[in-house]
C-alpha cells in the first residue's frame, strides 16, 4: 500500500500557488525602514501589557523567586515560539477551508490568546502560568505568522527578510 503524498512545503513550489502569486515590485529602503519601525511598535504594543501582567502575577504568587520564575516562563515561551511560528506559517499555507487560508488561524489565535490571558489571571501556581503563557505564545504565533498582516516572502525577498527579525530583536 502506498503512503499518501504530502503537499509542497511552500506555496511557491506548487503550480496552483504560483498562479495565485502576483509579481510584485521590490520594496524601497524607505518602506523597509517604516516597516521595521512599525514592527517594533506593534511588538511593543502587543507584548508589553502581556509581559507586565505576567511579571505582576508571578510576583504575587512567588515573591521570593519572582526573577527566576519569570525568566523560566518567558524563556520556555520563547523556545516554543521558535518552533511554533514557522510551523504555523507552513500550516496556514496548506490550509484550504471555506473561510480561506488565514482567517481560521487568526480566529483560533484570538480565542487561544483570550483564554490564555484569562488562565494567566486565574492561575494559582507558576507552573500553570507557564503553561498558559506557552498557549498564549502559540495563539500569537497563529495570528502573526500566517501572513495575515503582511506577506513577508513578497515584501522582504532574500536577505531583507531579516529586517522584521532585527526589529523584534530591538524590542527584546
Amino acid at each position: 500500500m502506498e503512503s499518501p503524498t504530502i503537499a509542497a512545503s511552500t506555496p511557491l513550489e506548487s503550480p496552483a500557488a504560483a498562479e495565485d502569486t502576483p509579481d510584485l515590485p521590490p520594496v524601497s529602503t524607505r518602506f523597509i525602514a517604516v516597516y521595521a519601525a512599525t514592527s517594533f511598535g506593534a511588538n511593543l504594543t502587543m507584548l508589553m501589557p502581556s509581559l507586565f501582567g505576567l511579571a505582576y502575577k508571578i510576583q504575587l504568587i512567588d515573591p521570593a523567586g519572582k526573577e527566576t520564575a519569570l525568566g523560566l516562563v518567558v524563556g520556555v515561551g520563547a523556545l516554543f515560539n521558535i518552533v511554533v511560528t514557522p510551523l504555523a506559517g507552513v500550516l496556514t499555507d496548506r490550509t484550504r477551508l471555506r473561510w480561506g487560508r488565514r482567517r481560521p488561524w487568526v480566529a483560533a489565535g484570538i480565542v487561544v490568546c483570550g483564554l490564555s490571558g484569562l488562565s494567566i489571571a486565574l492561575a494559582p501556581s507558576v507552573i500553570l502560568i507557564g503553561v498558559a503563557w506557552v498557549c498564549y505564545i502559540i495563539g500569537l504565533a497563529a495570528i502573526l505568522s500566517c501572513g495575515a498582516l503582511i506577506d513577508g516572502v513578497h515584501e522582504f525577498p532574500g536577505p531583507w527578510a531579516l529586517v522584521p527579525v532585527a526589529a523584534t530583536l530591538l524590542f527584546i
